[in-house]
């Protein structure tokens, strides 16, 4: 009888021992899947990411990385101090009128580093997010370039409409400024001016060009150009 009493109270103890493995283990996915979800996401608004599932994050979350990787050379050590939150009431969702499910949803999204803002639009059908550059009004900092997918920037947004532009300086030397890519596939601008080495034209050139960015509510700092494109036309400006 001893024996069986003993056994009994063995069993119960590794019934209780059990159960607290299981409970720990539980605790652990839970957490885990927790900080998962904030792994690069982070909610400012308690619903807003509620309405999509822990594949569609991971998917937004990987593509988001491809992105920073491509356009800013960030190497994974960057990448891993990432941070992105979505901005507060910005989200908005498409749902399948019979099941619920979401199908599609758009919102803001800010980064700590680099300091940037995108547009974000995530279609769960095709599970395809893209990231573009919004209006510099709703950037954190509209001095930082931005590019987001397809090589879409802060140039689009802001000059694209007017580009090319061709025009003359007070002087009279004629440039032209248009959007282009450097030997990386980053979106800049590129300068043409007939100026024959002349340092003092080139200096004219390039003021008036700033002064034209800055007139478009650009801090024309904050865009790449090209200044070297400048070469000797012997023809005729006009």
């Amino acid at each position: 009888m001893q024996d069986e009493a003993t056994l009994i109270k063995n069993r119960k103890k590794m019934i209780v021992a059990l159960l607290v493995l299981i409970f720990v283990i539980a605790s652990c996915l839970f957490i885990m899947n927790g900080l998962s979800r904030r792994n690069i996401i982070e909610n400012l608004n308690s619903t807003d990411l509620n309405t999509l599932s822990q594949k569609e994050l991971n998917e937004i979350n990987q593509s988001l990385k491809i992105m920073l990787k491509s356009n800013y050379g960030l190497d994974d050590d960057a990448l891993n101090k990432v941070k992105a939150v979505v901005r507060e009431n910005s989200m908005k969702i498409e749902q399948d009128e019979k099941t619920k499910k979401v199908t599609a949803a758009q919102f803001l999204m800010d980064i700590n580093d680099p300091k940037l803002t995108y547009e974000v639009s995530f279609d769960s059908r095709l599970s395809d997010t893209t990231f573009k550059c919004p209006e510099l009004g709703l950037m954190q900092d509209a001095n930082v370039f931005c590019i987001g997918s397809d090589k879409q920037s802060t140039i689009d947004v802001a000059l694209g409409k007017y580009l090319p532009f061709r025009a003359k300086t007070e002087s009279g030397t004629y440039f032209s400024i248009w959007r282009d890519y450097d030997d990386n596939n980053s979106p800049r601008l590129e300068m043409y001016a007939s100026i024959c080495g002349d340092e003092e034209k080139g200096k004219e050139v390039l003021s008036t060009i700033k002064g034209w960015i800055k007139e478009k509510g650009v801090n024309p700092d904050s865009i790449p150009i090209n200044y070297q494109s400048s070469y000797c036309d012997h023809g005729s400006d006009d």
